[in-house]
């Protein structure tokens, strides 16, 4: 969950890698619940650290892209390395990206931090102190841009549900990746006599078919460099984001805190977003002139 979502596309839609002509690289770190701890003082607040790097292909017509990620909860936690090639195709206004997606998950439990109520437990039994399992899976996804008005993306990861190893010989219990389906959408419009200011609105929709989740965001832009904005979420509604951000050239850092609106947290959350835009022009051709003077 990112209140920045509206800067996540290429996390979540193997698509966008073909959306952008030059190298983009983004870089997303999030401390939900900040201090949160349990009653043994050990600090099980959720802790997401997202990079990504897509580079523009004229030879594969389209994009690869690269993102890795590390997200604990509690004593768990998945380390992620996604691989992403998307096909680009030019429409009279905008540009469709169709993409796919190899994914490796390594799935970490600590299970030496967790207290049975019953020391007899049989889903202990035989459990050692921590297990992994590095499961494969597949996701798909198109995102189509038309630039500085709108987009629209739906992809899905995790597509086959791919089963891990069980924790033990004797045990039926194993980790199994959840289908996801993303649903994302964003509009933006410069406001009537106000040249300099543009407003963004965006929906991003996340759904296992289990628990679905919807978040509202939109963000106003100041002569293309400043934003302020706010992310709610609708399902959760534990807090509501405020964000703040700047812009210059090809350069972009944001921040987010969420304001608590429950208890489980007093001190919210704080999110860091920062991206890089190498404008590198891959097609740019040589041109040599002679001259018969310097013959």
């Amino acid at each position: 969950m990112l209140s920045q979502n509206m800067f996540s596309n290429i996390f979540v839609n193997p698509g966008y890698a073909a959306i952008n002509e030059s190298i983009f690289a983004t870089a997303i770190t999030r401390q939900q619940w900040a201090g949160l701890s349990d009653q043994e003082g050990n600090r099980i607040a959720p802790t997401t650290y997202l990079i990504a790097v897509s580079v523009p292909s004229s030879i594969l017509n389209g994009g690869l892209g690269i993102n890795m990620a590390e997200d604990k909860l509690g004593f768990f936690k998945d380390v992620s390395v996604n691989l992403s090639y998307a096909y680009k195709i030019e429409l009279s206004k905008g540009i469709l990206g169709i993409g796919s997606q190899l994914s490796l998950i390594n799935r970490n439990i600590d299970f030496s931090n967790f207290i049975a109520i019953d020391g007899n437990d049989p889903v202990f039994t035989g459990v050692g102190d921590k297990s992994s399992s590095l499961m494969a899976d597949v996701g798909l996804g198109l995102f189509y841009e038309v630039t500085d008005q709108y987009y629209m993306g739906l992809s899905v990861s995790n597509l086959l549900k791919t089963k891990g190893a069980t924790f033990t010989e004797g045990s039926s219990g194993q980790p199994v990746l959840d289908r996801t389906f993303y649903l994302s959408g964003g509009y933006s419009f410069e406001l009537p006599n106000h040249p300099g200011l543009r407003f963004s609105p965006s929906l991003l929709l996340k759904s296992n078919l289990a628990s679905t989740q919807i978040s509202l965001s939109s963000i106003l832009q100041y002569n293309n460099k400043f934003w302020g904005g706010v992310t709610y979420n609708m399902q959760t509604a534990d807090a509501i984001a405020f964000l703040l951000g700047v812009q210059s050239k090809n350069f972009k850092i944001g921040y987010a805190y969420d304001l608590p609106l429950s208890s489980i947290n007093p001190a919210g959350s704080h999110e860091i977003m920062i991206s890089y835009c190498f404008a590198i022009d891959f097609d740019k051709k040589k041109f040599s002139y002679r001259n018969t003077r310097f013959l």
